[in-house]
């Protein structure tokens, strides 16, 4: 009895701890199975963030595309004569057309804010140029609604501020699109104001009031809100998608900022909002100092230079700078010809931009080290200042970079350093004149135009000084028509041409650092660049500049 009970007890300890550890393999089993669903279906929503980003940036470049070029060829066909029933077909093309730019710009605002790819990045900007750039951005367009539009920026706003300027650009942009269709008599008023400083920082007060329909009390909590319009007829009425104040919000917020809005029916709306920025610097202004005092230059004298530049103003500014130190130098505008000139001639440096027509300088360089088996040493020029630009350039065989705009000094002591180490034998012998090289001129400061890199190149050399203002006052012009045409043909990859050569005629000025941002969006657009705006900045301040660089020429009329 016993052993029978026994031998039953042992039964049971085995059956249940069979049960149990079936118990634990089948809940192994299923985790293992979970996990891997859950690892598909990540995988999946990956796949699927990739496929949307993808759709949307395909849309976006198939809609715009014939888009852009819709607006641009309306554009020109209003310029042109035309009885009152076209130029009303006209307006409504264009008018449809900007309109749904609008909204793909909207959704793609949305998309990239819910995939936390919106960017803020710091930089110094001027404030009033900023807030005069946009309305004036605004001015054709309201004037035909036959409205004013007006901005007030309060004595105690700093000039300078540091952050994104862009993110402001496009929140004040929207604003002021918003008011201006919901307003059909009045205006619209911009007012800027600050608080602070506290501790180098500041918050940027701006209100932008219109006149327009208004907004009921009860509308105001959800007017941010996505998809969501005041009443249920705006749509249809006004048109929009509903997105413009929650992309604002979105933007505010993502820059610790905040907005709130005040309305009644029937006497227009205020969105007033602000974003904190640190204060930095003003731009110095160019001081008043004895122009006998040149800069020492390096002389060099037996040392042969091949400079391949395609920029006629780049090209003046190396004779300049070359002939001044003592070198002896050639100079190509593109690529092949400095590949062909190497194979003729014997040079001890080569200056070498990067884009050029028929062949480029990445491609130049990988030709001198392959084909030519030459051990000169090259250093590029160029206007890109994008990451990742030095490893490119030292990858296709370069040896140094420079930045445009060039910088005597470092230049000089970039050559000085790759002569040394290729040991050329050169006469290096600094001297500082003691006067002018020509009748002492006054020292002017303008608003825009900094006549401060002008003047450290020229050494006190006013012939060159009036010979550089001429020039830029010959190729501006033709630039900025170079670049309407291209964008009113929508050929971006001609655009970007100009734009990259720009840099260079608006460096002799003393603008890249106004305008350095707007030709980087037109020579390397993207989804968020609204081309025809940066245009309408870019052309507003080069028009000022070409005013001042001719006072400065009249001023140096003898």
């Amino acid at each position: 009895m016993a052993h029978t009970s026994g031998n039953i007890l042992i039964g049971l300890v085995l059956l249940t701890g069979s049960a149990l550890f079936w118990f634990i393999l089948n809940r192994i089993r299923k985790q293992n199975e979970l996990i891997r669903r859950l690892d598909i279906s990540e995988r999946q929503l990956q796949e699927a963030v990739k496929i949307k980003e993808n759709f949307l940036a395909n849309m976006s470049h198939e809609i715009r595309t014939p888009l852009n070029s819709i607006i641009g060829f309306a554009r020109l066909l209003s310029k042109k004569p035309q009885d009152e029933e076209s130029a009303e077909f006209i307006s409504a093309i264009r008018d449809s057309g900007e309109n749904l730019l609008t909204i793909i710009n909207d959704i793609l605002d949305l998309s990239k804010i819910e995939a936390g790819m919106i960017r803020v990045d710091s930089r110094p900007f001027a404030v009033r140029e900023l807030f005069h750039s946009v309305t004036t951005l605004f001015h054709h367009r309201v004037k035909e609604k036959g409205l004013g539009i007006s901005v007030d920026v309060d004595a105690g706003v700093p000039e300078v501020l540091l952050g994104d300027a862009t993110r402001l650009t496009q929140i004040v942009v929207n604003l002021i699109s918003n008011a201006a269709k919901f307003t059909d008599t009045g205006g619209i008023t911009v007012s800027v104001s600050s608080d602070g400083p506290d501790q180098g920082n500041v918050r940027l007060w701006v209100a932008v009031t219109d006149t327009g329909i208004g907004i009921r009390q009860d509308q105001l909590a959800s007017i941010f809100e996505r998809f969501s319009q005041a009443e249920s007829s705006t749509t249809r009425k006004y048109g929009g998608t509903g997105l413009g104040l929650t992309i604002v919000k979105e933007l505010i917020e993502i820059q610790h900022g905040k907005i709130e809005v005040e309305s009644e029916p029937g006497k227009g709306a205020t969105f007033r909002f602000y974003v904190p920025y640190q204060i930095v610097s003003a731009v110095p202004v160019l001081a008043d100092v004895p122009e006998n005092v040149i800069a020492a230059q390096p002389r060099m004298e037996g040392v042969s230079v091949l400079v391949a530049d395609d920029n006629r103003m780049n090209q003046r500014l190396m004779e300049h700078l070359l002939r001044g130190a003592g070198f002896s130098y050639d100079i190509v505008d593109d690529g092949q010809k400095a590949v062909d000139r190497l194979r003729e001639k014997k040079y001890q440096l080569v200056l070498m931009d990067i884009q050029m027509p028929v062949m480029d300088g990445y491609a130049a360089s990988r030709m001198i080290r392959e084909d030519l088996r030459s051990s000169v040493p090259i250093i590029a020029m160029t206007a890109h200042a994008m990451r990742g630009e030095r490893e490119k350039c030292l990858e296709s065989g370069m040896n140094e970079y420079l930045s445009k705009p060039i910088d005597a000094d470092e230049l000089f002591a970039m050559i000085g350093k790759l002569l040394d180490a290729s040991g050329i034998d050169r006469s290096t012998v600094y001297s500082r004149e003691s006067g002018p090289k020509g009748d002492a001129q006054p020292v002017f400061s303008f608003d825009t135009i900094d006549l401060a890199y002008l003047r450290d190149l020229s050494g006190g050399d006013h012939e060159y000084e009036t010979e550089m203002a001429d020039q830029f006052l010959q190729n501006m012009p033709d630039e900025l028509g170079q670049m309407r045409a291209a964008l009113a043909a929508n050929d971006l990859a001609a655009a970007s041409r100009v734009a990259h050569n720009m840099k260079t005629t608006v460096s002799i000025m003393g603008l890249s650092g106004r305008l350095s941002g707007l030709l980087d969006q037109l020579e390397f657009p993207d989804g968020d660049t609204d081309i025809m705006a940066a245009f309408g900045r870019l052309q507003l301040v080069c028009e000022r500049a070409m005013e001042e660089a001719r006072q400065f020429r009249i001023s140096r009329r003898p």
